[in-house]
């Protein structure tokens, strides 16, 4: 099974449905602990600047070879075409919102929770900055945008550079029509038969159907990541306004731990 929505579409309720169908998924939240991250941007840039689509398919195979049978969620959703390559007989599922402009809305609100790791102090970490690299270069991928332009900063510290948090409107209108073309390109290469279009409102049956399996009794498991987005970006957020304060503090504190350790006792403050 090969997931065709992108993020926001209820990914990660349709990855516990199919594991719940005894499914491996492969989901975004893989990439990392399989060592891929470099992977993805590799093929992703050939794929946007070179047009080469091997080493995507590669990707697809060597997720198979490691005991996953469905995909879901980027990176592999943006290539799902390349995966039916890799997998001929595979079906395609299709997750959409009700209109594009709430995905839209729904996506933004996705940007702005992690938009921070796009500047200081997450950048200095190798793991974040490769993961960063590689979401620029899904992205070019799947929005056909080459040049990410001016973002807005929305930070009001000149140390906390947060872009990406925040998208103009034209950057806005880029990414839905990107999503509306990503659409159209499964819709009118794929065979009717190899394919299915779902709402993620619609619960088991989409996907029984798509697996010829009875629904389950249980009820369809709704996973609202809402919460958890406002904790991701408050906490970002925060750490992007005060790390150099934070810094400061420590470096205080090692200053008199220093001191401790060799002069024998804490630095007192003199009196007059």
């Amino acid at each position: 099974l090969i997931g065709g929505g992108f993020p926001r579409t209820g990914t990660k309720s349709a990855k516990a449905a199919l594991e719940f169908l005894s499914f491996k998924v492969y989901h975004m939240e893989d990439v990392a602990p399989n060592d891929h991250t470099s992977l993805w941007r590799e093929a992703a840039d050939d794929f946007y600047f070179a047009g080469n689509d091997s080493k995507v398919i590669a990707m697809f195979r060597m997720i198979g070879r490691l005991g996953y049978n469905a995909t879901i969620d980027w990176p592999t959703s943006i290539f799902a075409l390349q995966g039916k390559k890799a997998f001929p007989r595979a079906k395609v599922f299709i997750a959409k919102r009700d209109s594009t402009q709430q995905w839209m809305n729904s996506f933004k609100r996705l940007n702005k929770a992690f938009g921070p790791l796009l500047g200081k102090p997450f950048t200095w970490l190798k793991p974040i900055n490769e993961t960063v690299d590689m979401f620029l270069a899904l992205g070019r991928a799947a929005f056909d945008m080459k040049d990410y332009g001016p973002l807005n900063n929305g930070s009001m510290f000149p140390w906390s550079h947060n872009e990406g948090s925040f998208f103009s409107r034209e950057q806005e209108e880029i990414m839905k029509r990107g999503l509306e073309k990503h659409h159209a390109s499964l819709e009118n290469y794929l065979d009717k038969s190899d394919y299915m279009i779902y709402n993620i409102k619609e619960g088991w049956e989409p996907f029984c159907n798509l697996v010829s399996q009875e629904i389950p009794t249980i009820p369809f498991p709704h996973i609202n990541e809402g919460e958890k987005l406002i904790f991701a970006s408050n906490l970002f957020q925060f750490l992007g306004y005060t790390w150099p304060f934070i810094f400061m503090g420590m470096g205080y504190m090692l200053y008199k731990f220093a001191m401790h350790c060799f002069c024998g006792s804490w630095p007192k403050r003199k009196r007059d």
